[in-house]
């Protein structure tokens, strides 16, 4: 049996000319049907891409003389799918078909158009579509621009493996199997942060493959709620077969819970399979959309239980609810809170943070401490914190900066409830700093809300020298520090200063 498959309809007579050489017929699916191929299917891709390109039509020729009559003088002729990996393609890839937001149901003798309140048939846009000889064009077009017609439903099912084409062999069959497409099955995801319900996200799925025997994408119509789970809230979840599902969060929120309906009485626990289906038969959906709602709480919210967590999810807007004490021994303190303005909220709940080892090395920063800055809408209530050293190992401001232990400035309306236990100690290496730079054990800016005793407190001075403006250069004598327990301020001697090599000079840090 000969076949003949024409990828692309405008390149038809090259293709055909490359296969029969010498073949002179303008028209060469004309010149098959005399060579007695008068079996036509051709197969409409019905907006579809075949081969990577949008406009393309395969045809298929038989021959009834190359087949054996039954009993009854009929041949019987199967047909070999477009895309079967038996079809020659002409390149290294098989061939493909495809359409951008749709998922293929199948081949179908025919298709129902959709058609506007005119009985226009209309597009994909719900454009008016012109008929001319079976093939649809936009309206004005003057035949430039090939329309794709929508279609609502289709019959005519063609079962490859066991559909035949029945003909007696003595007259001309022309028959078109059309490419049924179906939206993807979708999930839309609705918030109600600003009083109504607005759907913020979609996620989809191919339901024919999900649904086929055998799939290795079974679940994918399921969704997965997020959960806590190592001290924050988890959105992805992985489907059987290792692929990645990600519930769509919000940015600066956190997940609380979803429903089935906008009044919120049906809770999802856990998972949420798709409730739609697909009549095969016509490639009709129903319910191909599923609405999801979901309640979100304002804030990155964290849940620790161990300062591993803490660490690992470090966040200068973070809100941390602390559920157990913490030991960060041997634990880095995170730079995204000592570098940054911190203006989320830590409850502590009454637990305590201890042995905390933090290191400053930056020439850039203009703030430092256990938080950088907190800022008016910074929050950390019922919070001890044990054992705290901090190292400035080296800072090389050209501005002013601002340092302390638990914070370089500290806004008067942050609210805060800290308890400094144990012993905490501020170590002070090479600094380089403007004049009115500042540093305070403690912290600068309002102290209202922090608690210690000033015998647990400790400077230590372990650089040779000291940077201030204009290139003068002070050496410190560290006997000579002092450290006045009323306000926090910290004095000491410097025993020379380039320029003026002048034998004592005292600096006064932190106000």
């Amino acid at each position: 049996m000969k076949k003949f498959h024409v990828i692309a309809i405008l390149t038809l007579i090259m293709v055909v000319t490359l296969t029969l050489a010498g073949c002179s017929n303008e028209n060469p699916l004309e010149d098959y049907k005399q060579q007695g191929y008068i079996i036509s299917v051709y197969y409409d891709t019905n907006s579809g891409s075949l081969v990577g390109g949008p406009n393309n039509t395969l045809v298929d020729l038989f021959n009834p003389n190359n087949y054996e009559k039954d009993a009854s003088g009929n041949v019987s002729i199967k047909l070999l799918e477009p895309t079967s990996s038996l079809r020659p393609s002409g390149s290294v890839d098989d061939i493909s078909l495809t359409k951008q937001g749709y998922f293929f149901a199948g081949w179908y003798k025919e298709r129902v158009l959709a058609t506007n309140s005119e009985g226009e048939v209309v597009d994909w846009n719900d454009q008016p579509l012109e008929e001319i000889e079976g093939r649809y064009f936009l309206k004005d077009s003057n035949g430039e621009t090939l329309g794709y017609p929508k279609c609502v439903s289709y019959n005519g099912y063609w079962d490859f493996e066991n559909d035949r084409i029945v003909t007696n062999g003595e007259e001309e069959l022309t028959m078109t199997l059309y490419a049924g497409w179906v939206p993807y099955y979708e999930f839309n995801y609705y918030h109600n942060l600003n009083g109504s319900w607005e759907k913020y996200s979609t996620t989809t799925f191919d339901y024919k493959t999900t649904h086929a025997e055998g799939s290795t994408s079974v679940d994918h119509d399921t969704i997965f709620m997020p959960k806590y789970e190592d001290g924050a809230m988890q959105y992805q979840a992985r489907y059987e077969n290792g692929s990645i599902y990600t519930f769509p969060g919000v940015e600066n929120y956190t997940f609380n819970s979803a429903y089935l309906d906008e009044a919120c009485e049906n809770k999802i626990v856990d998972t949420l399979k798709h409730s739609g289906s697909l009549d095969l038969a016509t490639g009709v959906a129903s319910n191909r959309v599923q609405n999801v709602y979901v309640k979100f709480d304002e804030g990155t919210i964290y849940h620790i239980t161990t300062a591993e967590q803490f660490v690992k999810h470090a966040n200068s807007k973070g809100t941390y609810y602390i559920e157990a004490d913490l030991d960060f021994t041997d634990l880095t303190w995170p730079s995204a809170l000592m570098y940054n303005e911190f203006t989320g909220t830590i409850c502590g709940n009454n637990h305590t943070f201890k042995n905390i080892n933090a290191k400053f090395n930056s020439k850039s920063a203009s703030v430092g401490g256990l938080f950088g800055r907190l800022s008016s809408d910074a929050c950390i209530s019922d919070l001890t914190l044990n054992n705290v050293t901090y190292d400035y190992v080296t800072t090389g401001m050209t501005g002013n900066g601002y340092y302390g232990l638990i914070a370089g400035d500290i806004d008067e309306n942050a609210t805060l409830s800290i308890n400094l236990t144990g012993v905490n100690s501020l170590r002070i290496g090479e600094i380089s700093l403007r004049d009115t730079s500042l540093i305070n054990i403690v912290a600068n800016g309002t102290k209202t809300g922090i608690t210690y005793d000033t015998a647990t407190i400790k400077l230590f001075i372990y650089g040779n020298e000291m940077y201030g403006t204009d290139d003068y250069t002070y050496t410190v004598d560290p006997e000579s520090v002092s450290v006045d327990t009323a306000t926090g301020n910290v004095s000491l001697t410097v025993t020379s200063m380039k320029k003026y090599k002048q034998a004592q000079f005292e600096i006064t840090i932190g106000g």
